[in-house]
């Protein structure tokens, strides 16, 4: 897999600093970036493997009560692109009228 470019991070980190805003970064938080990114980039997922997969390889707690085990922002964005789905959504022509 190649590596993100650095307009996809920087996307993938504006985001997330949008939706944390000065907080920390909660389940919630990690969970909205990814419905932002699914509608971004036209994702058809379903719910259960949001919830339980991805959210559970982001965070270590998935989509139910808990707090997210601290992670730096650069660790979950990391790990947000490592899901392919996201990784090749982001990197289609759509990303492209962002740059």
């Amino acid at each position: 897999m190649n590596a993100p470019t650095q307009q996809v991070v920087q996307l993938v980190n504006g985001m997330l600093n949008w939706i944390v805003g000065s907080n920390e970064i909660s389940v919630v938080h990690v969970k909205n970036l990814l419905q932002a990114l699914i509608k971004l980039c036209e994702i058809t997922v379903d719910q259960k493997t949001v919830d339980e997969d991805w959210l559970t390889e982001i965070t270590g707690t998935g989509g139910g009560l808990g707090g997210l085990k601290v992670h730096t922002q650069a660790e979950i964005v990391e790990k947000v692109l490592k899901i392919e789905k996201i990784r090749s959504g982001l990197d289609r022509s759509k990303f492209s009228i962002l740059q």
